[in-house]
């Protein structure tokens, strides 16, 4: 019976609740881009939160000479000379050439120890990341950013090691994947050297029209077994980001020593202790959080108002009607479930409705190029707005029926 009741009343006041079901959908949109903000945002600063989590240093170099005036290749061989650390870091090289069937060309290259690699999978054009790649015999899977040298997937491209004619070696590298344009890559190019010391510098954004060439990137891993088939060193030397991490149990005098060590074997253009770069990150998610959050919660709040204000209207409309209801034997806690039964339908179907809406705008393409993203944070925010919508919407019909009398309804009706 309720429910027969509150469909009817649905149908009865049905473009007031279509206006209803339209400022839910808004609502319901901005708490997509509010979680989808919050995620992004997070996301960055959570791939390394482990580093972070541990006393250390967060070191941008150019390069490491371990010995005899001896450029570290390796972060093992730099984790051998110090004590109770464990170190992450990139490579980088100059000393190779991109051949391609028109000519040879000029282009960055970035190699990542393999915990850096799995850490981080930037936004991909097409194909895959190397950390995920299939591996195959004689080639280096290698992921390279949006280009104009006409470099696509599944080509397999020479890297040919500079020096005079005879000394050339070629090696062979195959692409799995293409960068979107601007993709937010681990490590800083070589031009750029300021920072702000907290979990944003660990990434750039590669433009193809700021750094004039591409860059290929890969993994440390693939590199070792390329080079024990061709029993020859792929050209590297340790620099970038590298990440020094102290085990808990290292003292004041082993971590001294440490610092000593990499002051003189490293070629450092900033240095940041790892708490000076966690405390630095979650200040700034705090602060961009804030101003996001203020943003967000205020059209949240005037359309829920202007939602539950017209609900009001609904309900006032209808009061005649369950007078009508209360005379002819019903309490007024049964109007109250029939207009809950009406309320929910309406939430029902503003859910619905915004849902089909998001899979026709992301099939369409619509939101490849924001930051738009669905996951479980967005729908309970959702289901939290929905449920709020109908727990409000309740409260007005019992406010308004509170201490009512049905005559005087329907006299106040008549007049």
């Amino acid at each position: 019976m309720y429910a027969k009741h509150g469909i009817y009343q649905f149908k009865k006041n049905l473009w007031m609740n279509i206006f209803v079901m339209i400022q839910m959908i808004i609502v319901l949109f901005a708490v997509i881009c509010m979680a989808s903000v919050t995620t992004n945002l997070y996301q960055y600063y959570q791939r390394f939160q482990t580093y972070f989590s541990r006393d250390g240093w967060l070191i941008y170099t150019c390069y490491a000479v371990i010995g005899e005036n001896q450029l570290c290749t390796d972060s093992e061989q730099l984790e051998d000379i110090l004590q109770k650390a464990t170190v992450t870091s990139c490579y980088e090289t100059e000393q190779l050439e991109c051949s391609l069937k028109s000519g040879r060309r000029k282009a960055n290259y970035r190699i990542y120890d393999h915990e850096l690699a799995t850490s981080y999978t930037p936004p991909l054009e097409s194909g895959e990341w190397i950390a995920t790649c299939k591996k195959e015999k004689g080639v280096i899977p290698t992921v390279v950013s949006h280009n104009d040298y006409g470099i696509k997937v599944e080509d397999i491209i020479d890297l040919v090691e500079r020096g005079g004619i005879k000394e050339e070696y070629t090696w062979k590298a195959k692409i799995v994947g293409v960068l979107k344009d601007g993709a937010s890559i681990v490590g800083w190019p070589q031009k750029n050297i300021n920072g702000s010391g907290d979990y944003r510098s660990m990434y750039t954004n590669y433009l193809l029209s700021e750094q004039g060439k591409p860059i290929f990137l890969m993994d440390i891993d693939a590199i070792r077994s390329e080079e024990q088939e061709q029993k020859r060193e792929f050209p590297r030397r340790l620099g970038n980001v590298t990440m020094i991490r102290y085990d808990k149990d290292i003292t004041y005098k082993e971590q001294s020593a440490n610092d000593d060590i990499l002051r003189s074997v490293l070629d450092i253009y900033m240095k940041y202790p790892m708490q000076e770069v966690r405390d630095n990150s979650l200040s700034d998610l705090k602060n961009s959080m804030k101003a996001y959050l203020t943003i967000f919660t205020g059209a949240f709040l005037l359309t829920l108002i202007s939602t539950i204000s017209i609900s009001t209207i609904i309900v006032r409309q209808q009061m005649k009607t369950y007078a009508v209801f209360y005379i002819c034997g019903m309490q007024w806690k049964d109007c109250i479930r029939i207009n809950q039964i009406c309320t929910l339908l309406t939430a029902a179907i503003a859910g619905i409705s915004f849902l089909l809406l998001m899979i026709v705008f992301w099939a369409l393409g619509f939101f490849k190029k924001t930051i738009l993203s669905f996951g479980i944070l967005q729908v309970v925010g959702c289901l939290i707005a929905l449920l709020f919508y109908v727990i409000l919407a309740g409260w007005i019909v019992q406010i308004v029926l509170r201490n009512k009398q049905a005559k005087n309804i329907l006299t106040e009706q008549t007049e």
